[in-house]
Formats: C-alpha cells, structure tokens, sequence
C-alpha cells in the first residue's frame, strides 16, 4: 500500500496522498491554534507549524510508534452506524487504512 496522509480534526477525518496537498488545505491559524492530529499511514504522528500563513509539515522520526493511536481514530470514524462498528472494532489497522485509500486527496 502507498503511504498516505490521516488529518484528524476533533474526529473530522480528511486524507491525502502527500504533504503538498494536506498543507495546503489546512490553514495557518487552525495548525497554530494547534487543531489538528497528522499521522502517516505507516503509525508515524508528524507535527505541523506555521509561520505566517506559510503551513509546514515536518518529516517523521524514526520508527512509527502511534499506530494504536490512529487505529482508535479510524474506528471512531467508522463507526458511523451498528454494523460499520463492529466492524471497526474488530478491524486491524491495515484493514482500517485499506478502506481509507479510496477517500484520499
């Protein structure tokens, strides 16, 4: 699977398929005002800074480590109705991310 972009905002999930297009649709008071979770689809989380209206995502550092973290967040997402929940509760993360491809910017 191709690595992607997750953007979590206060459960409002977007996802894009590279830095390029997240930073640029995120505006510069949101990230300051520090509103937004990022994290690859590999379990990376990555930071977002602005300066100015200028939005800048930083690499990702060393190994992934916050793959639960973002497993929760799909699960929530997709747990819009009874059958979409038991599904994502039961789902890997793998799972979870193959079903989000299909939804990337």
């Amino acid at each position: 699977m191709t690595n992607f972009l997750i953007l979590n905002e206060h459960g409002d999930v977007r996802f894009f398929e590279s830095g390029e297009k997240l930073t640029s649709w995120v505006e510069a008071i949101d990230v300051k005002n520090g509103e937004f979770e990022v994290f690859s689809s590999l379990g990376h989380r990555l930071n977002l800074s602005a300066f100015g209206e200028i939005v800048t995502m930083d690499p990702p550092e060393g190994n992934p480590t916050h793959g639960e973290e973002l497993r929760e967040i799909l699960v929530e997402y997709f747990s819009d109705n009874e059958e979409n929940s038991q599904w994502a509760r039961n789902a890997t993360l793998s799972e979870l991310l193959d079903r989000c491809r299909p939804y990337t910017e």
